[in-house]
């Protein structure tokens, strides 16, 4: 397929602007970044994921480590404090107890998830199921991702 279901915009938040292209019209855009009043990178993003929430949009962070997603999101969760994403936390509660299964019942509490290799197939999958079905509004990721969800 060329069209994605919904549309995807996809871009960069530098000097106060947010900075993107739509994947399906193909068209470009820059709109003023929510301003956090802070210098930190994490800050800056988790203001403006909390406007985009706020108009019903979801978000998807590429981050280069495992170590990262999972940080990242554990900082968004308490920032964001969003609404839980309960399926999926029940499906993860059916599957052995690990380290980043517990991690991922945790943030999903707050409506924030997290993908790397750390995760067994069967998380990867919850979490996916719950990013595209819009259950789970916030999602951070490596780029282990862009193999298992379009």
């Amino acid at each position: 397929h060329s069209q994605r279901p919904s549309e995807l915009r996809y871009g960069v938040i530098h000097r106060g602007r947010f900075r993107y292209r739509c994947y399906n019209d193909v068209l470009e855009g820059e709109e003023e970044a929510a301003d956090s009043g802070s210098e930190s990178i994490w800050e800056i993003l988790a203001e403006n994921i909390c406007r985009w929430r706020e108009s019903g949009e979801t978000s998807l962070v590429f981050v280069k480590s495992r170590r990262e997603s999972r940080r990242v999101a554990e900082q968004l969760a308490q920032r964001l404090q969003g609404e839980a994403a309960l399926e999926a936390i029940d499906s993860l509660r059916q599957l052995e107890a690990t380290r980043s299964r517990d991690s991922l019942i945790e943030t999903l509490s707050e409506g924030v998830g997290f993908h790397n290799a750390d995760l067994s197939p069967e998380e990867r999958q919850v979490v996916e199921t719950a990013f595209r079905d819009g259950e789970l509004p916030v999602l951070v990721s490596t780029a282990t991702l862009a193999k298992g969800l379009n």
